[in-house]
């Protein structure tokens, strides 16, 4: 099943990536405009053999996450991005974006229990989206 084996290559690939991650600068985010996170997925998934279709869908919940907290100010939460928001520490930001990549995880794992597959692809994409704002909007790169 491609969702199975997507949520394992996600999540395997996040994991990895967060636990070798050194604590870092977390910096703010981008108008949805700017966005690259549709480009990154697509070709990501492209090169995992994933249909146009698929990609097409995990791509929207990807990039939603920008545009419906860009619009609606009060879904706007610095996790979903790996922000940090003044007074806040980041080694703290840091680890609010971890714990919401991880949650995004169980929850797509948890759907594909019920065979939600619409509801995991939905989690996947947020979960890809955190990840990538994770090297875009922090110093993890210069490190």
């Amino acid at each position: 099943m491609k969702v199975a084996r997507l949520v394992a290559v996600a999540s395997l690939i996040m994991l990895l990536f967060l636990a070798q991650a050194k604590v870092v600068d977390a910096f703010g985010s981008y108008h949805p405009i700017e966005s690259t996170h549709g480009e990154i997925t697509k070709e990501a998934l492209k090169d995992q053999g994933f249909s146009s279709d698929a990609i097409e869908y995990i791509e929207d919940f990807n990039t939603n996450q920008d545009w419906a907290e860009y619009w609606d100010e009060t879904k706007y939460k610095p996790e979903h991005h790996f922000d940090r928001l003044p007074g806040k520490s980041h080694a703290d930001a840091f680890k609010d974006g971890v714990r919401y990549v991880r949650a995004e995880i169980d929850k797509a794992k948890e759907h594909l229990k019920k065979c939600d597959t619409t509801g995991a692809i939905a989690a996947i994409g947020r979960a890809l989206h955190a990840v990538q704002d994770f090297f875009a909007h922090s110093n993890y790169v210069d490190l």
